[in-house]
Order: C-alpha cells, then structure tokens, then sequence
C-alpha cells in the first residue's frame, strides 16, 4: 500500500515523537552534537563570501530512528525525493546540521 505525501509526513511525525518519548538521552546527544557542529562551521574569521558562498546541507538522524524511516517508506524511499528532504529538513530543524551561510 502507497502512503500519500500527508501519510508519509504524519507517519515520519509520529516515529520522531515516538523516538523522543523511548529514547530521550539518544535524541538529547543527537541535538547536542547538531549544536557544536553548527557552532563548528560558522565562519568565525570572515573568509567566505557569504552572497555566493554556501554549505552543504546535511542531516544528523538517530540510526535506529533513520533505519526504522528508512525499512518503512518505500515508493519513493525516505528522504528520497527533494520535496521530501526539504520538507524534512523544515520540520525538524533540531537534525540538520549545515545553514545558509
């Protein structure tokens, strides 16, 4: 059975709570390394050209959280599509580790 794309978003939703609600200490260390690594990546002496220059994004998901997404979502797989990932990267900021700079 195809989820529709609200389906999916409610699904992905209600995984992430149940994640926080089980595994609060893995969802607080995962928060915490996304911090120092935003903190890590900021341009602190000036050198990129912020008008043209910008980093990658990237996600930090819990592994037993991203494999249980991962074995559920098919047709397309998770975080296969754009939409999805910006969607995803939107919702749950507290996972992604790069910004616009």
């Amino acid at each position: 059975m195809e989820l529709t794309k609200q389906q999916r978003q409610k699904f992905i939703e209600n995984c992430i709570k149940e994640f926080i609600k089980k595994f609060p200490v893995e969802y607080m260390a995962v928060c915490e390394s996304v911090k120092k690594q935003k903190k890590a990546k900021k341009d602190v002496f000036g050198l990129v050209d912020k008008d043209s220059a910008y980093m990658r994004w990237t996600l930090r998901i819990p592994t037993p959280l991203f494999n249980i997404l991962k074995r559920n979502l098919h047709n397309p797989d998770f975080l296969e599509t754009n939409e999805e990932i910006n969607w995803f990267k939107k919702t749950f900021s507290q996972f992604r580790v790069c910004e616009k700079i």
